[in-house]
């Protein structure tokens, strides 16, 4: 899924597990200690967000998204692809967001 940069493999194989082996997945996957572990459970988390809606999974993408961001350098050559997980991320916030006041709104 663009643009995270995840193998192929590992897509697969986390497109294949049900809900309940994604959760223990993430859940394993909770404290990432490299960049490319905190990249693989902010995909994992979101992931869950989109097949299950949860958007709780959605939150800890994001706030997973937003160190790993601060945690790279300004000049960094990923720093511009990080950024733009994040805006991904922060958008499905800002739509589900707005989906909620528009349905409060019609009440």
């Amino acid at each position: 899924m663009e643009p995270f940069n995840i193998e192929a493999e590992m897509v697969a194989l986390l497109n294949d597990m049900s809900n309940e082996d994604l959760y223990s997945f993430a859940a394993s996957q909770q404290d990432p200690t490299s960049d490319d572990q905190m990249e693989l459970y902010i995909y994992i988390c979101f992931l869950i967000f989109k097949v299950s809606s949860s958007k709780e999974h959605l939150e800890r993408a994001v706030q997973q998204a937003q160190v790993w961001v601060a945690n790279t350098a300004a000049g960094h050559p990923d720093r511009t692809r990080k950024i733009h997980v994040l805006d991904m991320m922060s958008a499905w916030v800002f739509a589900l967001e707005d989906i909620a006041y528009t349905s409060l709104e019609s009440e």
